[in-house]
């Protein structure tokens, strides 16, 4: 079970190349100054909100809506005030500012450069792993950016917050939905790759195997690499 951000993509590119990119994805589709699209996601992305989400979810799960209807709020509502920053009229429809926010993120992972280097060593892992992704992000979103690493042939389940129903900060609730999804017994064995410690401590509350991606180095509670390019070697796979 392979994270995202930190493991697939380059956590430490990711925001540079957003801004780097943010005039080409958004102007295109809907009008305004490039150099005013990157300033304006500077202050207007903020994410889903999963906390409280999360919130609500252990307040009263049944007054929640669905997690897709929540992302998809989250998202329109981001491309709502990122035009008015512009100073761009925003589409008029809750759906219409969702695609938007869609093809622009979309624009982002199949352009973005925070993914180099992710598609050799998945590609050596699905020779004797079967992969799934493990995000926080939206679904829908992990899709695209396994299309631009170039390896959604090789990746099974695009597992996205949207798609279990439950925030990743609820992480021993989220490994749980994933293992249920895929319908895992006992034995077989699970190996999850993350960038943050405290993850990988609820995914081995459950028995799972973990893998550190970290640079610095760690407190040993899991075994570190410094890349996703290391797990491979890290797990015997030649």
């Amino acid at each position: 079970l392979l994270d995202l951000d930190g493991v697939i993509l380059d956590i430490d590119r990711y925001y540079p190349e957003w801004e780097r990119l943010a005039g080409d994805a958004f102007t295109p589709l809907l009008g305004g100054d490039p150099e005013r699209w990157i300033l304006a996601e500077r202050e207007a992305w903020h994410g889903p909100r999963h906390a409280e989400y999360l919130e609500l979810l252990r307040a009263d799960p049944a007054t929640v809506p669905p997690a897709e209807q929540w992302d998809r709020e989250a998202h329109a509502d981001w491309i709502e005030r990122s035009c008015r920053l512009v100073g761009v009229e925003p589409p008029a429809t809750e759906a219409e500012r969702y695609d938007a926010a869609r093809a622009a993120r979309r624009h982002y992972y199949l352009h973005t450069r925070a993914s180099e280097g992710a598609r050799e060593p998945i590609v050596s892992l699905a020779r004797e792993f079967e992969i799934h992704t493990a995000s926080g992000n939206s679904s829908w979103l992990v899709e695209a950016a396994l299309e631009g690493a170039g390896v959604r042939a090789d990746v099974g389940e695009a597992f996205g917050w949207d798609l279990l129903g439950v925030p990743k900060d609820d992480p021993h609730a989220f490994y749980e939905a994933i293992l249920s999804v895929l319908g895992v017994t006992a034995g077989r064995r699970v190996v999850v790759v993350d960038d943050l410690a405290e993850k990988l401590d609820a995914a081995a509350s459950l028995g799972l195997e973990t893998m550190h991606v970290a640079r610095a180095s760690s407190d040993g509670a899991h075994p570190r690499v410094g890349s996703l390019a290391e797990v491979p070697t890290a797990l015997g796979v030649g």
